[in-house]
């Protein structure tokens, strides 16, 4: 019995096949070796018979696929791989500018909602002014007063009429320093006209 190993590089990436070939002598006289005689096929009359076993696989030096090729530690990009690499940068640059948008509309509306948050906060602080001191407050005649501040009006309400300058403006009343000193503060709910 004797053995030849044959290698036959398999065209499947990553293997190649390993095939031995199985022989036996069915001669029924078997001499010493002589020199020169094939180590498998010895001196003397005969045939030889055989069969081939796939025993193992080993590792292949290369593997070519359609879009790469890798020799040892070599890359070899191909046209695929660029204009893919090409396509996910134009679509990261839209990414970013999308995201650049999102963030531009984030911080307006941020913006908006902190000066509705103002106002909200202003109209609490007049509402407990309100409720404090029992008057409702008047933006309509504050306004009036805050343009007249430190000038000579005439106030009149249901007990009469006030003649002074307004020294003072707020949200629900307003001060006036009549001539004599005396200073008078009138409600805005009192008020029946101004001249």
């Amino acid at each position: 019995m004797a053995c030849l190993i044959t290698c036959f590089p398999s065209f499947v990436p990553s293997r190649s096949l390993v095939y031995v070939n199985m022989v036996q002598e069915t001669t029924s006289h078997h001499h010493p070796p002589r020199k020169g005689d094939h180590p498998i096929m010895p001196h003397g009359s005969g045939h030889i018979k055989g069969k081939t076993l796939i025993v193992q696989t080993i590792q292949a030096g290369s593997l070519d696929t359609q879009h790469i090729k890798v020799r040892g530690h070599r890359v070899v990009l191909r046209y695929p791989i660029r204009k893919r690499i090409h396509t996910l940068r134009r679509e990261l640059h839209e990414l970013h500018k999308e995201l650049h948008h999102i963030d531009h509309t984030l911080k307006r509306e941020l913006h908006r909602q902190e000066e509705q948050m103002r106002d909200l906060q202003k109209e609490l602080r007049l509402m407990k002014n309100e409720l404090a001191s029992g008057l409702p407050a008047n933006p309509v005649l504050q306004a009036y007063f805050t343009a007249y501040q430190h000038q000579v009006v005439t106030v009149t309400t249901g007990g009469g009429s006030i003649t002074g300058t307004v020294t003072l403006v707020g949200t629900n009343a307003v001060e006036i320093t009549e001539s004599t000193g005396d200073i008078v503060v009138i409600p805005y709910g009192k008020i029946v006209s101004i001249s």
